[in-house]
């Protein structure tokens, strides 16, 4: 049965969803994996600054975040991910924009890094629809691992704008 016109529902995560959660992310390349513990975390501690998103009664995207503790008017969002059979839906957008609505923060980071074109694209075009202004500067320079080179991530910082309205 086709849904593509059906709207997602979009929720907190649940404290038992850590493991669909990671195989979601396992499946969303360039993200970086992190530990199953890591989204159990997020999933209990961290749910109400984190989204699911359910399409066909699948969880089809999620959303990690948190409001900065030195910074209660910033919300940084750690890492998006829409499964591959749900991408070209604008998933994406509709789970930052209903984390935005969740929240009283006045400003939004995340980074991405350069070979990230999607992402980059992503979150322009939520700073668009937000009229936020975009500020940029290296976040972590490149670096060695076990597994090769990581990218440098740049720091994404959406401000309101000081453009007259």
């Amino acid at each position: 049965m086709e849904t593509d016109n059906q709207p997602p529902l979009m929720r907190p995560p649940k404290p038992g969803e850590g493991l669909v959660v990671h195989e979601l992310i396992r499946n969303c390349a360039p993200l970086d994996l992190n530990s199953e513990y890591a989204y159990h975390l997020l999933c209990r501690h961290f749910a109400s600054t984190c989204v699911i998103a359910e399409l066909e009664s699948r969880i089809a995207g999620f959303i990690s975040g948190y409001i900065k503790p030195s910074d209660d008017q910033t919300f940084f969002v750690w890492q998006v991910a829409v499964s591959p059979d749900f991408r070209k839906r604008g998933l994406g957008l509709s789970m930052l924009h209903w984390l935005a609505d969740q929240t009283d923060c006045k400003q939004f980071e995340t980074t991405i890094s350069p070979s990230n074109k999607a992402s980059q694209s992503l979150f322009l075009r939520f700073a668009e629809d937000r009229s936020l202004d975009v500020r940029r500067e290296t976040f972590i320079e490149a670096y060695e691992t076990e597994k090769g080179l990581h990218e440098e991530e740049i720091l994404f910082r959406f401000v309101p704008s000081q453009k007259l309205k």
